[in-house]
């Protein structure tokens, strides 16, 4: 359960400023207090549950096949559902708030009914609260470039909460009381609940900002769904390479054409082998925002720039806008030269891809966005 699954060691002392923005120190405090719990209620349960009720190893395997189905359950059918609709921060609250009250209640269970019904409250709870869920809101407070170094050091703080878990929760049991071993685990995970909500509420992690998101993640959906018949695919980019075309005046079957095809068509497979995790050939946007769910990935922004970019030169000037603009039919001309003048940042007469990846964060986070992106006036 333990092992960094992201690889490698971890050089600690980098550790100052792997810690900012504020968010991210409170959810490494949270991913570490949840596998020290998690781990000290799994290596001591045979113990108390022996003592409690006087089971021996075989019913106690049985408790364990019921934990490792419960986890797969909620992992698989709950935590998306649930994330998508109320936000990553706010279930981790109160997936935390449901381990501790399945912690708290365990020490008065007598019997074998209420031991499993204590023990699936906790399981339940636990698995909302790990490891997507909290993994998402690192990737998020992270920020695409550094989501492989936070997530390589929260496997590194896991680790190391499994090995010194045992040990404490060992020490618990035998020196000062069985109950203790669940109730102190009982005030961590109501720590974790605090953090959880002081993170919900103060950051863009919130579910008002998260809904937000979502409805912005759908209308650049519905952008690049050119035909409007609920998946993105190659169609759609057939269609705007003969937008393109007609605009231009070129001859079908034309080398002109064919290069504008080639260089429409690579985008959509670009797009497609980012996001069509099923292979049929088709975005749906369910995929979408699977995806784009988490913090605005880069690899989605360098495409988007490249379809913008017609002449692939790393710099988007006016005419590649408003070729954008009369290809998916966004504005009219004057609309184009509004908005390349907001996104031209540093007004030096072209947009850089690094000027385009501010201008979707601030479009993505922002409540009341101050540069008017291409998207905005549809």
């Amino acid at each position: 359960m333990c092992p960094n699954s992201h690889g490698g060691c971890y050089n600690w002392s980098t550790l100052p400023e792997l810690v900012q923005p504020p968010p991210i120190h409170l959810l490494l405090l949270s991913a570490f207090l949840i596998r020290f719990s998690l781990m000290g209620v799994f290596t001591i349960l045979p113990l108390w549950i022996q003592q409690q009720i006087n089971w021996g190893p075989q019913k106690i395997g049985y408790v364990y096949v019921l934990w490792g189905i419960l986890c797969v359950t909620v992992q698989s059918v709950v935590v998306g559902p649930l994330s998508h609709r109320y936000g990553e921060a706010n279930l981790l609250f109160w997936g935390s708030i449901l381990t501790a009250f399945g912690l708290f209640i365990m020490p008065f269970s007598t019997n074998i009914a209420l031991v499993l019904g204590a023990l699936v409250i906790q399981v339940i709870g636990f698995n909302i609260c790990r490891p997507a869920v909290l993994n998402s809101l690192l990737s998020q407070a992270a920020g695409a470039k550094r989501q492989a170094k936070i997530l390589s050091f929260a496997g590194a703080i896991g680790a190391l909460a499994c090995t010194v878990s045992p040990v404490f929760s060992g020490f618990v049991f035998g020196n000062l009381s069985p109950s203790w071993t669940f109730w102190n685990k009982t005030i961590l995970m109501l720590i974790v609940s605090i953090i959880s909500w002081k993170v919900a509420r103060s950051s863009q992690l919130s579910m008002a900002v998260n809904n937000q998101r979502q409805r912005k993640l759908k209308r650049l959906f519905t952008l690049l769904d050119y035909d409007k018949n609920g998946f993105i695919e190659r169609a759609d980019f057939e269609q705007v390479v003969n937008t393109i075309a007609e605009i231009q005046g070129l001859n079908l079957g034309s080398s002109e054409y064919w290069l504008v095809h080639s260089y429409w068509i690579g985008l959509g497979e670009r797009l497609q082998t980012l996001m069509d995790t099923d292979k049929d050939g088709k975005i749906t946007a369910e995929e979408w925002l699977e995806y784009m769910g988490r913090k605005l990935d880069h690899d989605f922004v360098d495409t988007f720039f490249q379809m913008i970019d017609t002449d692939s030169n790393g710099q988007i000037v006016i005419h590649e806008l408003k070729m954008f603009y009369q290809a998916y039919k966004i504005g009219t001309i004057q609309d184009a030269k509004v908005a390349f003048d907001s996104l031209d940042l540093n007004q030096d007469g072209h947009i850089s891809l690094e000027e385009m990846k501010q201008i979707f964060e601030q479009f993505m986070y922002n409540d009341e966005p101050q540069i008017q992106s291409p998207w905005s006036v549809w």
